[in-house]
This record gives structure tokens, sequence and C-alpha cells, in this order.
């Protein structure tokens, strides 16, 4: 678990900034785009943002949006929704493909 130190967009190993990232905000506000080694989709880091890795095995690979749920519904899942309601934090879970402010 960790917070970006800055705002920055961080592609997928299959992803492009052409068809995910609007390339001219990003260059317009000055916010790098970069590539991570591994999978997943796009994703736009900043501070106040916590960013939570997790890995783990599964006998059916590719099922992502279950494997999401299925995170969510653990003890890890379940402390991001109690740190929500303690902090009175605006916590978002965006669906995938529906995350385009940049």
């Amino acid at each position: 678990m960790y917070e970006a130190e800055r705002t920055e967009v961080i592609l997928g190993r299959s992803c492009s900034d052409e068809g995910d990232v609007h390339v001219s905000n990003c260059k317009q506000d000055n916010v790098p785009i970069r590539k991570r080694l591994g999978g997943g989709g796009t994703a736009l880091l900043s501070k106040d943002i916590i960013i939570i890795s997790v890995t783990g095995v599964t006998s059916i690979p590719f099922q992502l949006r279950e494997h999401m749920n299925a995170v969510n519904n653990t003890w890890c899942g379940q402390a991001i929704f109690k740190i929500k309601k303690i902090f009175s934090c605006k916590l978002k879970f965006v669906p995938i493909g529906q995350e385009n402010q940049y």
C-alpha cells in the first residue's frame, strides 16, 4: 500500500497512450505518462489516492471482475470500506474502462 508523490498516468503492459489517455491534457497539465512492466489497465495516480497492490494465485485466469469482487469481500476490501467510514473519505470504485479524466 502506498501513496503517489505526484500526479502521473501509468500504462499497463498492453496499453497505449493513444488509445487510453488524453495525451494533450497530460502535456498541458505536465502529467507524465509512464509504462509499467506488469499487466492491468491504465491508471491515474496522485496524492491522496491510496494504491493497494494485491497478488495471488488462481486456477481461473483472466476473470478480473470476479477476482476484484473476491478481493472486495476479503478483510482487505472490508478494511478499505471501514477506513472510508471512520475518516469520512470520498472512496469511489470506478469500473474498468470508465476512468477518463486523462
